[in-house]
């Protein structure tokens, strides 16, 4: 038994929302000014010494903006990907770091930050690069955050070595002046932010959406709905998606009801007779047709047998005779 479609999938032919989340590199959305950050990022973990913080809050595409940035590293870099809420303790630091770097190797007596930082130094002189990622890194705890950035001894002596890039939700740079993992004057980190979308942006990032999703035609998003958006969601994707989706979902079901007054493609179609039905309603037409014919030929008023006689011309008159005098 087949399932009925979806309003999505019946008022525009989507079989999938186009504002969930969905896997593949299909649904990025390559704005220029997000692949512009992409390849600084790139410049800066290759050419730079200074730790790099990514900061914009929740929404803002820094998940997005890592998995685009991991997909581009060349292939002579070895990258660890951490996830800030996973790692709750030194070890666990550890224990992920030594999985996404096999190859490292701890001599007697030193130290796993001292091993790590010999490895990276070796890639370094093969052409590659040893890089750490961690995304969510405002869910490091204070003491996961301070031994990371200081395998080396201190920050600047592990981001000599070891490339660092941090994407957290704004306030990770004062977490780190606070920790005193950084100084703004010592000039040791790169800090950027999160572009944000502005209304033009918004209306083509979801006429992207829609299109991946199989979606052809004028957007289904009035002028007015998409300045709303925009100023709702501040222009970050996150938001901007829920706020996109819910919408298109009650444009669907409007469609789908067919409120009174909508026009006819925005309707149900009206339900068919059979061919039985339509017969009977042809047979019906004809016997009507027939007794209206007898009626009208068949219902005079019948004959009374009399006759109306012609009226009698009047005598003819004859003028008087003539007298003599």
């Amino acid at each position: 038994m087949t399932e009925a479609p979806s309003p999505l999938e019946t008022a525009f032919g989507l079989k999938v929302d186009p504002f969930l989340d969905h896997p593949g590199d299909a649904w990025f959305y390559a704005d220029p000014m997000v692949m512009q950050r992409i390849d600084l990022l790139l410049h800066l973990l290759q050419f730079g010494e200074t730790l790099i913080l990514v900061q914009g809050p929740e929404g803002s595409g820094k998940s997005t903006l890592l998995g685009q940035l991991r997909r581009r590293i060349p292939p002579n870099w070895r990258a660890s990907v951490l996830a800030g809420g996973q790692i709750h303790s030194d070890a666990e630091l550890v224990t992920a770091l030594g999985h996404d770097f096999p190859d490292l190797s701890q001599e007697a007596g030193e130290s796993f930050g001292q091993a790590l930082l010999r490895h990276a130094q070796a890639l370094q002189q093969q052409g590659g690069l040893a890089v750490v990622l961690v995304d969510d890194a405002h869910r490091l705890e204070d003491a996961c955050l301070t031994a990371l950035l200081t395998l080396g001894g201190d920050a600047r002596t592990t981001c000599r070595q070891l490339r660092l890039l941090l994407l957290g939700n704004p306030g990770l740079e004062q977490r780190l002046i606070r920790l005193g993992l950084h100084r703004p004057q010592a000039g040791s980190l790169q800090s950027l932010e999160m572009p944000r979308f502005d209304e033009q942006q918004c209306a083509a990032y979801l006429m992207y959406r829609l299109a991946v999703a199989g979606y052809s035609g004028e957007s289904p998003f009035s002028a007015t709905e998409i300045r709303a958006f925009c100023k709702r969601s501040e222009g970050w994707p996150g938001p901007l998606n829920a706020l996109a989706s819910e919408a298109l979902r009650d444009h669907a079901q409007r469609r789908h009801r067919g409120p009174v007054g909508a026009p006819a493609h925005a309707r149900p179609p009206a339900r068919r007779l059979p061919a039985a039905a339509w017969g009977a309603l042809a047979i019906t037409g004809l016997a009507a047709g027939g007794l209206m014919w007898l009626w009208q030929h068949g219902n005079s008023p019948p004959a009374t047998g009399e006759t109306d006689l012609p009226l009698p011309l009047p005598a003819p008159t004859t003028a008087p005779p003539a007298t003599s005098v």
